[in-house]
């Protein structure tokens, strides 16, 4: 009996103790769970603010902000400002600046994206010295400095993505030794200089996608042995210097898609190492044009050359006024295109064109920049053109005719212009017609106006005299062939009867009186 009262205490007593148990643990998670999720003191409004790492605060706001939050626990280690592309998602906060984050010294990771912003004051971050992470993707930033992130020793990922026209001025980068990765798409660079990252020991990935990029210094990215990741998709590289081949070696990853690759000699290397560091989209050739659109990887080896300069045609000769302008130009072949040089006949050089990147043809006509001819003794005569490239060079000639005034076997003096000049300089070349000399000075008005009124009245009187000589001979002719009629006339008439007698004998005996008449006037 008394065993079984005992047992029954010693139960109540168990179910007890596990009651209290479960209860304590009950009770411990709800604590957590509060701490976790219950809004922390000066929580901004329309912000979510919950507990963050390490103690301190998570902040999210909304998009449609057009300042900083303000009033943060100074604890705050995560600001996050969300913003979207669309208009109604976006946030308006132009400019950060100093005093912006003077109480949020423990912060940790700040984005702020779609936001307008355009500018950074120098020194605005100089307080978060232990920043870690800056997300600034999709606003306008106009420049970057060495002052904009000079305190940030602890960042360790960076995203500038699509701030497009960004200017990097001067070293922006090495200083922040904890950097590793580093978004620089669509920023619209048109150069990486190596300098930006030569002291990133830690450095691992490397985002230029989208930009217009169109060469690579040979040391990019060399002294980096961390690198993991390098994204030049998108930019308007044609070329590739073999110094990189052992860098891009080293990298574990490489993306060079969609870029105008120029597929000769000079990428053989890159060919080598197409796969398997060489990921994503195919690197396509787009020139020379029967290697269009192929996979550098499946180009034929013997079909990947380059040439030597050859100079093919220009347009000599050239003629000019002096005083005027002349374009020289040159069909010019090379693989990789040369360097073009214009020299004078006195050996001058007059003028040098650099390969266009951009434009990486084997075959193309050379401008160069336009020769104002000014002196007959320095542009007349014979020019020379020479390319240079690393697989030789070439040189032809062609002739600058420079035209002064030119004077003719009589007299007058005139000045060549236009078809005429040149008509005339091809006259004096083949005939020896006329000689070369100084420009006279041209005749005064006066002699000009005596000149013409003289020509005017010999052409009066000419017309007027062959005039009265086509009257005389006209009226000449008229009375001699009367006089023929009448003789003929007179030797077909004969004896008539009726009227034409009477008629005939009237005409005699008037002509008889008349001539009896004269003769008494005469005597």
């Amino acid at each position: 009996m008394y065993s079984t009262t005992r047992a029954k205490e010693s139960s109540r007593a168990t179910r007890k103790l596990s009651t209290c148990v479960e209860s304590a643990i009950f009770f411990y998670i709800l604590v957590i769970f509060c701490l976790a999720f219950h809004p922390v003191d000066s929580c901004p409004a329309q912000c979510q603010c919950t507990a963050g790492t390490g103690g301190g605060d998570r902040v999210m706001c909304p998009p449609g902000q057009t300042s900083l939050p303000s009033g943060l626990n100074p604890n705050t280690n995560i600001l996050i400002l969300e913003g979207r592309p669309l208009p109604q998602g976006r946030n308006d906060i132009p400019v950060l600046r100093r005093g912006d984050f003077t109480t949020l010294t423990a912060l940790e990771e700040l984005t702020l994206p779609y936001a307008g912003l355009s500018d950074i004051e120098d020194g605005a971050l100089a307080v978060l010295v232990n920043l870690k992470r800056l997300c600034l993707h999709d606003n306008q930033l106009k420049k970057l400095t060495p002052k904009t992130f000079s305190a940030l020793t602890k960042l360790d990922f960076l995203d500038l993505t699509n701030n497009a026209g960004c200017l990097i001025q001067g070293d922006v980068f090495s200083h922040l030794t904890s950097l590793k990765t580093v978004y620089l798409g669509g920023l619209g660079l048109t150069e990486v200089k190596a300098e930006w990252f030569k002291s990133l020991s830690s450095f691992e990935s490397l985002d230029l996608h989208g930009n217009r990029i169109e060469t690579l210094e040979p040391n990019f990215l060399q002294g980096l042995p961390q690198m993991k990741m390098l994204d030049l998709t998108g930019n308007q590289l044609q070329t590739l210097t073999s110094t990189l081949q052992a860098t891009f070696t080293s990298i574990g990853v490489v993306y060079l898609g969609d870029n105008p690759w120029h597929c000769n000699c000079d990428l053989m290397w890159l060919k080598q190492i197409r796969s398997p560091r060489l990921t994503g989209d195919a690197v396509a050739c787009m020139t020379p044009p029967p290697l269009a659109f192929m996979d550098l990887a499946l180009v034929p080896a013997n079909q990947m050359i380059c040439l030597p300069p050859k100079i093919l045609q220009c347009g000599s000769p050239y003629d000019v006024n002096a005083g005027n302008d002349v374009i020289l130009e040159c069909q010019v072949e090379g693989d990789p295109f040369p360097t073009v040089q214009w020299s004078r006949p006195d050996g001058t050089v007059s003028d040098t064109v650099k390969p266009t990147p951009r434009v990486n043809t084997r075959q193309r006509k050379v401008n160069s920049t336009v020769v104002t001819v000014a002196n007959f003794a320095v542009h007349h005569g014979q020019w020379s053109v020479t390319a240079r490239s690393r697989e030789g060079s070439d040189t032809g000639h062609f002739l600058v005719n420079v035209f002064t005034t030119t004077t003719v076997t009589t007299s007058t003096t005139a000045k060549p212009t236009g078809t005429a000049a040149q008509a005339s300089y091809s006259t004096l070349k083949t005939h020896g017609a006329a000689t070369t000399k100084d420009h006279d000075p041209d005749p005064s008005p006066s002699a000009l106006s005596t000149g013409i009124w003289f020509y005017v009245a010999m052409a009066a009187f000419g017309i007027t005299a062959l005039a009265l000589a086509s009257l005389i001979l006209v009226v000449a002719f008229k009375v001699r062939k009367n006089q023929r009629q009448v003789g003929t006339d007179r030797r077909d008439s004969g004896p008539s009867v009726g009227s034409d007698t009477e008629t005939d004998i009237t005409i005699v005996a008037r002509s008889s009186a008349g001539l009896r008449d004269l003769r008494s006037r005469v005597m």
